[in-house]
């Protein structure tokens, strides 16, 4: 009965002239059409760098010794401290060099009035010119004496060499150390020392002066800029690259000494790019490509980017200038679809 109930309604149909309704064309699924806004990829002048890594490490450092025996009766500075320079470090116990100091001074003033008192008989023939002479060599070794006396007295006190941090401290109040023994590290913080390795293609460009761009792994979001100062000689067999080391402002002792740091060499000249809307960029599973439509089709392109600057995306590769790139790039458009352009 239901059979021919709908054949009797076919029947109809066609009598009347009708067709029975179709289902709407598909816009996102396989077969279907889409209508996509395009863009035409130009060509943009980039600043032309190099990125490496390398630490920034302090300008300079030194572990500094005592100069002269004793008690530590004082400590000036511990884990941290930040010192300018002639700044106070150790002052050793100064009784016994006080005390040779005195005996110095005496020795000088006796040996002095001697040659006073030999001179004058000299002169009156009383004494012999070997006797005055040997009375003046007697007060150049007694101000010698004293001169050493007063140094080592002075060595009590050992001073910071430069401005500094303290990075390690190696003695205690109440310690007795001998002359020489080690007892801060020192470390100059600001400005610090990038070194790292460079490429030998780029031996020709890297010059002294040149400056650079310094992201540290201790303070990240922050950046500096600095000036390379030093370009090694000789580049290394094992990696083909040579050694740079740059002068890097740290006025306000954010970075660490000793971080790991990524470095944006400025290489002179500029490099012509690819630039496109960064909207039109799908990253999808770590992997970056743009929709290009071309002969009424979508070709998806793999891309290498090469830098973001102010909305847009910067293509080192896979993409030429002049290609039709689609705007608002999404995952719903694939490889071979049909399209259509439409007015923005």
């Amino acid at each position: 009965m239901r059979i021919l109930c709908f054949a009797f309604t076919l029947i109809a149909i066609a009598a009347c002239g009708a067709k029975p309704p179709e289902p709407p064309a598909a816009t996102n699924g396989k077969g279907g059409g889409a209508t996509v806004a395009l863009v035409a990829a130009a060509i943009e002048k980039r600043e032309r760098s190099v990125d490496i890594t390398g630490s920034l490490l302090p300008w300079r450092e030194a572990t500094v010794a005592v100069e002269a025996d004793g008690r530590i009766a004082a400590l000036g500075a511990d884990l941290g401290s930040t010192l300018k320079t002639g700044a106070m470090l150790v002052r050793l116990a100064p009784e016994d060099y006080e005390f040779k100091v005195r005996q110095a001074e005496v020795e000088f003033k006796a040996a002095d009035a001697d040659l006073a008192r030999i001179t004058a008989l000299a002169d009156k023939n009383m004494a012999t010119r070997q006797q005055a002479d040997d009375a003046a060599r007697r007060v150049e070794v007694a101000r010698v004496t004293l001169d050493t006396a007063k140094k080592k007295l002075a060595d009590t006190e050992l001073k910071a060499p430069f401005d500094a941090v303290v990075a390690k401290r190696l003695v205690n109040e109440g310690e007795y150390v001998r002359t020489g023994s080690a007892v801060f590290h020192l470390v100059q913080a600001s400005p610090l020392r990038f070194r790292g390795e460079v490429p030998e293609r780029y031996a020709p460009l890297v010059k002294s002066g040149i400056p650079v761009i310094v992201m540290p792994a201790s303070a990240p979001g922050t950046t500096a800029k600095g000036t390379i100062r030093r370009v090694g000689p000789l580049i290394a067999a094992e990696n083909r690259s040579f050694p740079i080391e740059a002068e890097v402002p740290n006025g306000d002792l954010k970075i660490k000494p000793g971080t790991f740091a990524a470095c944006r060499i400025t290489l002179p000249g500029s490099d012509e790019v690819i630039a496109i809307p960064e909207k039109a960029l799908v990253t999808f599973a770590g992997t970056d490509k743009v929709f290009v439509f071309e002969n009424g089709k979508i070709k998806e392109r793999l891309v290498t980017l090469a830098d973001r600057r102010a909305g847009k995306v910067l293509i080192a590769q896979g993409l030429s200038a002049g290609e039709q790139v689609v705007v608002s790039a999404s995952e719903s458009l694939y490889d071979g679809m049909a399209a259509a352009p439409r007015a923005e």
